[in-house]
């Protein structure tokens, strides 16, 4: 994972060299940012290696603000005002991950009047849409089965912002009712999002699929006629204890999925089957009483070990159970150390700590501790997008400074090294929840991301910088780029489907190959100037 971190920052930072030629000069005036205090030859003459190491500095400094302070916030909102997940994951968890392109895209329209912004929304997009899917795919373990009704949702959104873009910029420019249009179908997708549950359960209950709590409503066609029984959750309520304190949609899924079909002809067979289930969960319900009592009785006791009142108990049948729950206990916290620990273990780890020591330490010193503080969320929330916009605003000025004097286009700039810089994080995430086993969660979270950057990354400058200003002039190369963005994404989501919608190792070759194709056929066309 190190070695792939390494290979994509410098592959973003290099390619540039490969096709421009860094004594070309395309002057451009970008208005608001302050002027470098490097000459142009100066920066040619190794400057920008200095501008590199800060570019890169920064990148590291937004993600430590993002994964350490802010996602904290957003976790602590959607639990305090209980948000639904489907909304929670559609705007404020998604607002956590794409922070950083949407202050890029904000600080490049508004303070340098730039559309670096865009093409680093573009590029994003592409590496969390398509490479970023590919590799999870080549790191999964076995085969996953996606959720096709999220996958086609999210590319559904995707496809329709992408093609609005591309009808809005064909003029090569953007006005403010355009970029409103953009807003309203993100807003739409939030609402889609809230009834999400109820839109999947009818359509494919008219499609005659299964869906979640189909075991009431859904009926296949049987093969032949038989007589069918289902028994609710509150036939088990008597044995269920009180106390319990246990996930109850959990509890009814198990019963729900396990529940009998009782033929007519074999009814005494099936009666008993059923008495058997109940005495099993019962069973069960009362081990998992059982373990709850031992641990809050060893807890109270301080390991000190009575038996119960009312009830006679051989005491090596005490102390066998809780040794093996302390045992797994102990395992548990130790695999939990080693997670937390064996990151800082290697040597560049440790010099990266070491070098974001004094940016972690004003972090801490003017963001208030979430846990610690919680009614001071709302001043957390803002002076952690202080942070993020300082630091995009960084990102863009030296970006546009190295870009300027190598003449290299901003184009290239956005969709190579800033969009890759920011989407760093993303993929690690993403590749960590793709080992545990949750790749139809990567997925969605790659797609789902870039959803809220088209619409309110790409709208909201839009429309604010139309009315207060003029429209936004988009250079041709940048249409190119999201015509080709359109086309490669919609054609390598078809080859999902065609793949049955399962994360495999043959169909991450044909993410990679897709996303090389969008990159070459975009850096073809910015080099041969063919708009």
């Amino acid at each position: 994972m190190k070695k792939l971190k390494i290979f994509l920052l410098g592959f973003a930072i290099f390619i540039p060299y490969f096709i421009y030629n860094p004594t070309q000069n395309q002057p451009r005036i970008l208005y608001g940012l302050p002027e470098s205090s490097l000459s142009t030859e100066q920066i040619r003459g190794g400057g920008e290696i200095l501008y590199g190491i800060g570019i890169l500095y920064v990148l590291f400094g937004i993600r430590e603000v993002c994964s350490g302070f802010f996602m904290p916030i957003i976790d602590y909102i959607v639990n305090k005002y209980s948000i639904s997940p489907n909304v929670a994951g559609a705007t404020l968890m998604a607002l956590g991950g794409s922070a950083p392109e949407i202050f890029i895209c904000f600080m490049s329209t508004f303070a340098a009047s730039s559309t670096i912004g865009f093409s680093t929304i573009i590029g994003s997009g592409a590496f969390n849409a398509i490479l970023l899917v590919g590799i999870c795919a080549m790191s999964a373990k076995s085969v996953f089965e996606l959720q096709w009704w999220q996958v086609a949702r999210d590319f559904m959104f995707n496809m329709v912002l992408l093609g609005l873009l591309v009808l809005f910029w064909s003029n090569l420019f953007i006005d403010w009712y355009e970029g409103l249009v953009l807003i309203l179908v993100y807003i739409l997708y939030v609402y889609f999002m809230k009834f999400n549950g109820t839109i999947e359960k009818f359509f494919k209950k008219h499609l005659n699929l299964p869906y979640e709590g189909d075991e009431v409503d859904f009926k296949p066609l049987p093969d032949k006629p038989f007589k069918l029984r289902r028994y609710s959750i509150s036939e088990l309520e008597a044995y269920i204890p009180q106390a319990l304190n246990f996930k109850r949609g959990i509890l009814a899924k198990m019963i729900k999925n396990a529940q009998l079909q009782i033929v007519k002809n074999s009814s005494e067979e099936s009666e008993e089957l059923r008495a058997r289930f109940k005495y099993c969960v019962y069973l069960i319900m009362r081990a998992i009483e059982e373990k709850k009592k031992c641990q809050k009785r060893n807890k109270e006791e301080r390991g000190l070990i009575y038996p119960y009142k009312h009830e006679v108990f051989d005491k090596e049948d005490i102390i066998a159970p809780m040794a093996r729950i302390r045992k797994l206990q102990t395992i548990e916290e130790k695999k939990e150390i080693l997670s937390e620990v064996s990151p800082s273990r290697s040597l560049l780890n440790r010099i990266l700590r070491c070098l974001m020591l004094p940016l972690r330490l004003c972090l801490k010193l003017t963001i208030p501790n979430i846990e610690r503080h919680p009614k001071l969320w709302i001043f957390s929330m803002i002076i952690s997008l202080t942070w993020i916009g300082g630091l995009s605003f960084l990102l863009v000025w030296w970006t546009s400074d190295i870009g300027m004097a190598l003449g290299i286009p901003e184009s290239v700039l956005g969709i190579t090294i800033l969009a890759m810089g920011v989407s760093i994080p993303d993929l690690l995430n993403s590749l960590k929840v793709t080992i545990e086993g949750h790749g139809d969660m990567a997925l969605s979270g790659c797609i789902g991301s870039n959803i809220l950057n088209l619409g309110v990354g790409i709208g909201v400058p839009c429309f604010f910088e139309a009315v207060i200003n003029h429209p936004i002039d988009i250079p041709a190369d940048l249409y190119m780029a999201e015509y080709v963005m359109m086309s490669v994404f919609g054609t390598s989501y078809i080859f999902l489907a065609g793949f049955k919608f399962q994360l495999s190792r043959h169909f991450g070759v044909v993410m990679f190959f897709f996303y090389a194709s969008f990159l070459t056929i975009f850096l073809v066309f910015e080099f041969l100037n063919i708009h």
